[in-house]
Order: structure tokens, then C-alpha cells, then sequence
């Protein structure tokens, strides 16, 4: 018997497995090796012990029958079936694992044997093995969550798994011979790039292509199940659903997608996850589109459709001001002139948040988010409250950095709701856009004479475009600017870029559009 706790682990070993692997005692056992696993012969058919993720992790959520190993002992090679049970301390409530062996079978020697190395999945041996379904699986599982937590969490009814029972190994073949239909771009922005991710993985294109096929197709599935949690507030399901999703996407190596999913983490704000949503959403349109992969949205009942638009329908407010006039005990149009004085005295502190953020200074950060937060929890501004102390519990500085952003654009979004007339100090807006520019210059290691040529051009390009009656027209020619937007560290006109390019509702492109001209403006006044 051997036991690994919930880390994958080995901690402790029966000194019948120490006989039967031919150690002496438990000191040498250490000394030659870390983990049972390390006596596993690479060879096809077996498991062996894969460098980026757990053997243990892929026998479990492959749900593998009768997995074997070939063990090389002291004096010999032997093959045997391997037996995981899971254990739950319960008291810890956390996961350990049983290992054991059964139907050994000693291997005769042969000299002629080499052992072989593996590159990726490429070799027929493997393949004809697992087949498709364990490559999958294995890609679905997170590189970096390998490990399972100590906690327990809630089990979730229909997991992001993809049933490949109906595709036989003869089909293998296939895989290496069909080249897949791509639809090469010449823009060195693609949307996805196989080439890179082939070679990355160490996978053929077209096994890559039908995972992306599978991993939208679940993504699409899974999306009235993540509506229906937000609806109910079951903030917990609704993230373990969506990392599910993001999982998928980061080993599928599908960057924007990630990169999208990744700001929900922390993010217990019903709005503000389905605004992130919709993007990542729109984003696998696109994917779906650009790349051929014909994937359809699956059918949904008569009651689905229905629940749907209702949600789409439904405007819920940002803020309800009677909730603070009732607890406090004020007038609701006093209570909207304290809302409209926050907006204003908080975009006082922007510039000085942006510059601590930029020396990745996180006690003066917490010091002025803290400030933020007592007046928010006041005014009973629960969603910018949430934002806030999410902020507060966070010391990574890209994931602050990010929550203070949506933070802003809220108040944007509530002053606009509300249509305050927030008086802005131009000279001083001024001042902070040369802000901007000048710890943008600094980050990307620029002077910042040369910035400021780059940053007229790029003004006089937008500002062109921006000009143009036809929206496709608008939406390409933006896209084009994107990365550039994100290479030159303009944070605060990146999600307009994104929104304006994500969106087909003309109503949501005019608004954007018209605030991304301001700034554009404001950007080419500073320099």
C-alpha cells in the first residue's frame, strides 16, 4: 500500500511495497526516488510519469479502466494494474490517495528493449492507446490546478467533459493524415495561431482543431447553466462553471479567451460577470467564425428561449438610491447628490492610484482603496463596495489593477444612469493624461519624445476612423489597433477598443464610440 496525500504526495509506504521494489529499508527507497512513479517504464499502453500533470490526477478524471504500469524494480520489470481509492479525512476534510497493485505479471527480459521518449502525443503507439479521449481529458484539466485543494468543493452536476466513446481508435489515422481546413491570416495579430500552439503542444493541427471544436461547443452548453447561477446569486457555482471553461481555454493555449475569464476570478457581482461574459462570448463567435469551425449553438426548449430574453430584457439599475434613503434616513435626491460628489472626489484619486499602481506600491493602493470602500458601503453602492474589498483582499497587482478599472467604469456607468453632470477640471484632466503618458512611456522603456510621436500618429489614425459611417468598417479597422493599444499601456482606452469591437449592438457602439473620441482627444491635447 502506498499513500499520497492531497498534493499527489507520496507519504507513506507499506514495507511490503518497500520488499517487492527490492530497497532494504526506507532510506534508500528515498534516496533513489521521489515518487513510486518514477520506477514507471515509459512505453506505449502504460502509464508513465508525465511530466506536466499528475498520473494519479489522469487515471481519476479519465475514469480509466484497469490502468497498467510497467514497474522497474531493483531486479526486474513487471507489469500490474494500478488501484487509486480516494480518502477524505474527516476532519481536515481533505483528500488522500490509496495505491496499490494488482495482477502482477513479471516480464521476461529483453535485451533489444529500449526505452522509448515521448514528444507530446505525436507517437501512433500512444495514441492508439488512449485514443482522443484521455488527450482531452488531460487538456481540459488546468496545468497550473493540477494539484487539488485541501478544501472540498461543491461537486457540480454536468462537468466540462467531452464523450468520446462513439469514436473508435481505428479513426486514429485519420488525424495524421486530413489536414485540417484553416483560414490562414496574414495580420500578425491572428485570433488563433496553430502553428504556434502545434508546436507548443506538441499536437497535430488537426487533433487541435476538433479540441477547439469540443471546447466551444461545451462553452456554448454550459452557458444557461452560468446564467441561471448568476440569476440565482450562486456565485460559487457560476465561477467553478467558468473555470471549468478557462481551464480549457489556457491549455488550448486560446490567449483572449483566458485572458477575459481570468477577470472574473474574485468578481461576486452579478453585472459585471455577465459584461465579461458577453465579451468572452462574442470573442468565441468570433473564434467560430474566422477559423470555419462551424460549430452550432445547441437548441434550447421553449422555456430556455424564454428565461433568455427575459434576462436580456430585464434592465436591473446599477444603484437604487431608495435603499440608502431608507436605511439612512435622507432624502433620495440628497442621497443621489452625495452618489454624484463620490463619483467626482473619486476620479480625484484616479491619477494617484494609477501612479501607485504603476510602482506597484500596494500599501498606498489598499490605503486610498479603503478610503474608496467606507464611503461606497455608506451610500450603500454595493456593487462598487464588492469591486473595492475584492480589491482589498487581493496583493497580486494586475488583478487590483483590473478590479480598480472596472471600478471606474461603473461610477462611468452610474453617473451616466443617473446623468450627473460631473464637472471636470479640463486643466487638470489635462494634467493627468500627460500622467498617463509619461508612466506609459516610462513602462514600455520609451522616451518620451518618441512616445509622443507614436501617440499623434495613433490619435490621428483613431480619430480617421472613428470618422467612418460604416461600423464593420470601424470594428476591422480598430481591431488592427488593438494590440498596439495594449503594447503602448493605454489601460484606459483599451476596454473601449474592446467593447466597440466585441459588440454588434449599434446603440452600445455609438455611446462607446463617442467617449472613445473624447479621450482620443483629450490624449492628443496632452501631448
Amino acid at each position: 500500500m502506498i499513500l499520497y496525500n492531497s498534493k499527489k504526495e507520496m507519504v507513506a509506504v507499506s514495507s511490503e511495497i518497500i520488499d517487492f521494489l527490492g530497497f532494504d529499508s526506507i532510506e534508500e527507497m528515498n534516496e533513489k526516488i521521489q515518487d513510486i512513479a518514477d520506477l514507471f517504464v515509459n512505453k506505449p499502453g502504460f502509464i508513465y510519469n508525465f511530466k506536466n500533470f499528475s498520473w494519479i490526477d489522469y487515471i481519476i478524471f479519465n475514469h480509466l479502466k484497469s490502468p497498467k504500469v510497467i514497474l522497474k524494480t531493483l531486479t526486474s520489470e513487471i507489469e500490474t494494474e494500478i488501484l487509486i481509492t480516494e480518502l477524505i479525512d474527516i476532519n481536515e476534510k481533505s483528500k488522500y490517495y490509496h495505491v496499490s497493485f494488482k495482477n502482477l505479471n513479471l516480464l521476461e527480459n529483453d535485451t533489444n528493449f529500449e526505452e522509448e521518449s515521448f514528444k507530446g502525443f505525436e507517437e501512433k503507439g500512444f495514441e492508439n492507446s488512449f485514443a482522443k479521449e484521455e488527450t482531452f481529458q488531460e487538456m481540459l484539466k488546468p496545468i497550473e490546478d493540477i494539484v487539488i485543494e485541501d478544501e472540498i468543493k461543491p461537486s457540480i452536476d454536468e462537468p466540462l467533459t467531452i464523450d468520446f466513446d462513439q469514436i473508435s481508435v481505428e479513426e486514429t489515422p485519420k488525424i495524421a493524415i486530413e489536414e485540417p481546413i484553416i483560414k490562414e491570416s496574414k495580420s500578425e495579430d491572428k485570433i488563433y495561431d496553430f502553428d504556434e500552439v502545434a508546436n507548443e503542444l506538441g499536437l497535430d493541427k488537426s487533433l487541435i482543431q476538433d479540441l477547439l471544436v469540443e471546447f466551444i461547443a461545451q462553452a456554448y452548453e454550459l452557458q444557461p447553466q452560468i446564467q441561471k447561477a448568476l440569476e440565482n446569486e450562486d456565485y460559487i457555482l457560476a465561477h467553478n462553471l467558468i473555470h471549468k471553461i478557462k481551464g480549457a481555454a489556457a491549455n488550448l493555449r486560446v490567449k483572449k479567451a483566458n485572458e477575459i475569464l481570468a477577470d472574473t476570478t474574485g468578481i461576486d457581482d452579478k453585472n459585471i460577470l455577465k459584461e465579461l461574459l458577453n465579451s468572452f462570448y462574442n470573442f468565441i463567435e468570433k473564434l467560430n467564425s474566422e477559423l470555419m469551425l462551424s460549430v452550432q449553438k445547441p437548441a434550447f426548449s421553449q422555456n430556455e428561449k424564454t428565461e433568455i430574453i427575459k434576462e436580456e430584457e430585464k434592465e436591473e439599475k446599477l444603484y437604487d438610491p431608495k435603499i440608502a434613503s431608507n436605511e439612512l434616513g435622507i432624502p433620495e435626491d440628497v442621497v443621489l447628490e452625495f452618489v454624484s460628489e463620490y463619483i467626482k472626489q473619486s476620479n480625484d484619486f484616479k491619477n494617484e492610484i494609477e501612479q501607485y499602481i504603476q510602482n506597484s506600491d500596494i500599501e498606498n493602493i489598499k490605503n486610498l482603496i479603503h478610503k474608496l470602500k467606507g464611503t461606497a458601503t455608506n451610500l450603500r453602492l454595493e456593487k462598487a463596495n464588492i469591486i473595492l474589498n475584492n480589491a482589498l483582499k487581493s496583493n497580486d497587482i494586475t488583478k487590483i489593477k483590473n478590479l480598480i478599472e472596472n471600478f471606474y467604469i461603473l461610477l462611468d456607468k452610474i453617473a451616466k444612469e443617473f446623468n450627473f453632470k460631473i464637472d471636470i477640471d479640463e486643466s487638470q484632466l489635462k494634467k493627468e493624461y500627460k500622467q498617463i503618458i509619461k508612466n506609459s512611456a516610462k513602462e514600455i522603456g520609451l522616451e518620451e519624445d518618441l512616445y509622443n510621436e507614436l501617440i499623434k500618429d495613433f490619435t490621428n489614425e483613431v480619430l480617421k476612423i472613428l470618422s467612418y459611417d460604416d461600423y464593420q468598417n470601424i470594428k476591422k479597422e480598430l481591431q488592427k489597433y488593438k494590440s498596439l493599444v495594449q503594447n503602448i499601456k493605454l489601460q484606459n482606452i483599451n476596454h473601449l477598443f474592446e467593447t466597440i469591437i466585441d459588440t454588434d449592438n449599434i446603440e452600445n457602439i455609438n455611446k462607446t464610440k463617442k467617449e472613445l473620441e473624447e479621450k482620443i482627444m483629450l490624449l492628443k491635447e496632452a501631448i
